[in-house]
């Protein structure tokens, strides 16, 4: 055998037990930390890397498959998906390779893997359904690893699916999604530190504001939808609101959980002013028609004066009341 041409398998059994060093070749060179076969996958992984910035796809892949084939737990497995999903459309073996990361632990290819559910129409991965939960799933694990963007967009895939009206939701599947989003923004007031007994019950309004992170990156309907969401449809007595809604109507085995998420919220200014106006208009027993929904209920008033019945007001209190236009947002 031609010795200057070493086989696959030689190169294998050449390097099992070897100390690190330096590789130098003609195409790459480097300092690596591994040894044994573990150094040989992690060569390998660089030449694929190197073949795909030259755009030679094909030999690329092959490179990233001989590092597969020798250490499975190779830090760069993930790319390779990222070859199949861009270059080759091949959204079946993204998957597979992608997967492949994430039982490694790479939080990037968890990513990748979620927004390939998220984005892709490939039925072959799934119908409908199947994509935007799992999508929702993965971006779950991040969001509570963590990670910004994907707590943004478990919690806006969340909703967007509840609201699908091309897509009927089942009882169970409503609940859990309704519980994803209440849960969702409890990460967000954990992981901002967001005190909202002082004045900053509106920290995850700002926050998004400030960093929108991925939302930099989204379609205006996305960035639409979610400023609709953390303004009106889900601010903070919004939150309490759905939060008693949901402990009437989910299982029982989660029903703490609503409880600890409701607590967080129940504190914040906002509500405790909603509390106080409901009790004093109800002792009043200002019951008339409301202006929005013309249903008899009990009305409280907005900082303009105007009053709105007690299921509308959360969605007005931080914005223009819809008779004056004033501005309503109490904590502005």
């Amino acid at each position: 055998m031609n010795q200057q041409n070493p086989s696959f398998q030689e190169m294998v059994r050449t390097y099992i037990g070897r100390p690190p060093l330096n590789v130098a070749t003609s195409l790459i060179q480097v300092q690596t930390k591994y040894i044994g076969l573990k150094e040989l996958a992690h060569i390998e992984s660089l030449y694929a890397r190197h073949y795909d910035r030259r755009g030679d796809i094909k030999n690329a892949l092959k490179h990233y498959q001989n590092a597969y084939d020798i250490d499975n737990e190779n830090e760069y497995i993930g790319d390779a998906g990222v070859l199949y999903e861009l270059t080759e459309h091949d959204y079946v073996k993204a998957k597979d390779w992608y997967e492949k990361g994430v039982k490694n632990g790479d939080s990037v290819s968890m990513f990748n893997l979620a927004d390939l559910f998220d984005s892709c129409n490939d039925e072959r991965l799934g119908n409908f359904r199947d994509r935007k939960q799992n999508a929702i799933s993965l971006y779950k694990k991040r969001a509570y690893e963590g990670d910004y963007d994907c707590l943004t967009l478990f919690i806006l895939r969340s909703w967007q699916l509840l609201n699908n009206i091309q897509y009927e939701v089942s009882k169970k599947e409503k609940l859990e999604l309704e519980l994803n989003i209440l849960s969702g923004f409890e990460l967000v007031v954990k992981y901002e530190n967001i005190d909202i007994c002082e004045g900053k019950e509106e920290g995850i309004t700002s926050f998004y504001r400030e960093y929108p992170g991925i939302l930099q990156q989204a379609s205006q309907d996305d960035v639409e939808e979610w400023n609709d969401l953390i303004d009106c449809k889900y601010n903070s007595v919004q939150l309490v609101i759905k939060s008693d809604k949901l402990l009437q109507e989910i299982e029982d085995d989660k029903k703490d959980e609503v409880r600890r998420i409701r607590s967080v919220f129940s504190v914040c200014d906002s509500y405790v002013i909603y509390k106080n106006k409901v009790s004093l208009f109800t002792k009043l027993n200002h019951v008339v028609d409301c202006t929005i929904c013309f249903e008899k209920n009990v009305n409280i008033d907005l900082t303009c004066g105007h009053t709105f019945c007690i299921d509308c007001y959360p969605r007005l209190y931080r914005k223009c009341c819809p008779l004056c236009r004033m501005n309503c947002n109490m904590l502005d």
